[in-house]
């Protein structure tokens, strides 16, 4: 047998790389989200009630991943895991943020060549706020965003031009989400950078191969999909199918708005919550200890170190950074998604998610001249991305990893204990596209699966009385939502029935607009 030590300092470097999976891996699986995006309720709910897999589950924003989830769905099922989809579609999302992570290293790895650079930096990719809270949820933007750094990872300056990979691997970026075509520019320079050394001709060969093979790969593809969806090819139709966007997105033309959105959404990529958020018990008193020492330490040594600042000045001048070939293909990736979000949609700080990794790789460039050739290590890179991590976990992941008091999934439990399977809820479809009562009710409906809802339509109320009595024969009750009981309350006449046949309890949530009343019919009228 061999007496080489298993934890020695080759063995560690061989399997340091595995370790970091392992712990992001743990720390996602650990702390999942429970305050799920109303987009993860859709594609669990549509993937729970897809009776067979078929053409349905193709949608033109994110073309595969309804079919990724309910292949997902059903193999637990099928191993014997009674899992709710929601829950698979969150595990599917952990592993594709974990393998995001393990690539984003290696292009680090390879661009900085500093181990301990390489793994700060993939710490502050790992857990920068807005990332480790979508990647714990059930979303399609860690899966996109993998095949992105994969193809990041093939542009590299120092490897060979393989232009039929990266078309490859940026089209299944765009089969997970369409905002993956942006990432065009970034693979024309990446391969222009990669050929230099060739004669022009093979260097333009090399983009057109790229080119050509992602368009027909990408293109060909919608088209089939299209006509396995319409059954039938209108060219009209196909163009209106792929350019289609959710009903509540908008294109700001206010400058200033904007402005304020975008700052406001790179800030949340690296560290967001409130104090209000802040559950105390032993484990996170502990980490808030960890994270007070560990910013101390920061702030400590940086403030005896100022004068290094200058040394770090003329290394970055020295080594004419801003000419480098990654920080130059990072700035192409950040800069048409910048330009793009600044007007489409900027409140919404999950599109920046596809050009975050490149925001990260920026700072590496950046500090890699300083941190890669230090003769001995300072450790402020380290403190310094210990207590941004510990204050997003603190202050925003572990809260709304738990089901917190006051918000509309406590409630959908508490409904859960009140409700019978027997149960009947009214409610009132919504008029607006993604109108918050709605997808409150969305929520609340998902996880009281065998309650059935129906929405509040008659003529009379002796009608209405007729279908309430057959319910409670069956042994069911009778419950309003909050936009039914608004419904009878603006009528006098039937506001004075609602008074008349209302019964206890109630489920209310005043801030989120959630209100559920049970009605009895009053026998004695």
């Amino acid at each position: 047998m061999n007496n080489e030590r298993v934890f020695s300092k080759g063995n560690f470097r061989k399997y340091s790389l595995f370790l970091l999976a392992l712990l992001i891996f743990a720390i996602y699986a650990a702390f999942p989200t429970k305050d799920f995006y109303w987009d993860a309720l859709i594609y669990s709910q549509f993937i729970e009630d897809s009776p067979r897999f078929g053409a349905h589950l193709l949608h033109p924003n994110h073309l595969f991943y309804n079919a990724l989830g309910y292949l997902a769905f059903h193999a637990a099922r099928n191993l014997g895991f009674a899992a709710r989809a929601i829950y698979v579609l969150q595990f599917v999302t952990i592993v594709f943020a974990v393998a995001s992570a393990l690539v984003f290293f290696k292009i680090s790895e390879r661009a900085f060549n500093c181990r301990y650079l390489s793994f700060a930096l993939t710490m502050l990719f790992a857990f920068g706020a807005a990332w480790w809270r979508f990647s714990t949820d059930a979303d399609v933007y860690p899966i996109s965003v993998f095949f992105l750094l994969a193809s990041f990872y093939f542009l590299l300056p120092d490897k060979r031009a393989r232009p039929f990979l990266i078309a490859l691997t940026h089209s299944c970026a765009m089969f997970f989400h369409e905002l993956a075509v942006l990432f065009f520019p970034v693979a024309v320079c990446g391969l222009i950078f990669q050929t230099a050394s060739l004669e022009r001709r093979k260097q333009i060969l090399a983009v057109l191969q790229y080119a050509c093979a992602a368009f027909l790969l990408t293109f060909g593809t919608y088209c089939l999909s299209f006509y396995l969806v319409a059954e039938t090819f209108d060219i009209k139709s196909f163009v209106a199918w792929t350019t289609s966007f959710a009903p509540d997105s908008e294109i700001s033309w206010n400058a200033f708005r904007s402005l304020n959105l975008t700052l406001r959404g790179h800030r949340q990529m690296f560290f967001d919550g409130s104090a209000r958020l802040f559950d105390r018990n032993i484990l996170t008193v502990v980490l808030l200890v960890l994270f007070a020492v560990s910013a101390l330490f920061f702030a400590f040594r940086l403030l005896k170190n100022l004068k290094e600042i200058k040394i770090w000045r003329r290394a970055i001048r020295e080594r004419k950074i801003f000419r480098n070939r990654t920080f130059l293909l990072c700035l192409v990736w950040i800069v048409p998604y910048l330009l793009f979000l600044f007007f489409f949609i900027p409140q919404n700080t999950f599109y920046r998610l596809f050009y975050f990794p490149a925001i990260i790789l920026l700072i590496g460039t950046v500090l890699a001249p300083f941190e890669a050739f230090k003769e001995k290590r300072r450790w402020r890179l380290a403190a310094l991305i210990i207590a941004l991590s510990l204050y997003n976990f603190l202050f925003y992941i572990y809260p709304n990893s738990r089901v917190r008091e006051n918000t509309p999934l406590a409630l959908a439990f508490e409904a859960k204990q009140v409700w019978s399977e027997k149960s009947v809820i009214f409610h009132v479809p919504n008029t607006q596209a993604f109108d918050l009562m709605d997808t409150n009710n969305r929520l609340v409906r998902y996880f009281n699966p065998s309650v059935v809802w129906k929405p509040l339509n008659f003529i009379t109320l002796e009608q209405f009385e007729r279908e309430i009595r057959a319910i409670e024969a069956q042994g069911g009750a009778v419950w309003l939502d909050a936009a039914a009981i608004d419904t009878l309350a603006a009528n006098p006449q039937t506001a004075r029935w609602l008074a008349d046949n209302s019964r206890p309890p109630e489920l209310i949530l005043a801030p989120h607009r959630m209100k559920y009343m049970q009605i009895t019919l009053n026998s004695a009228k």
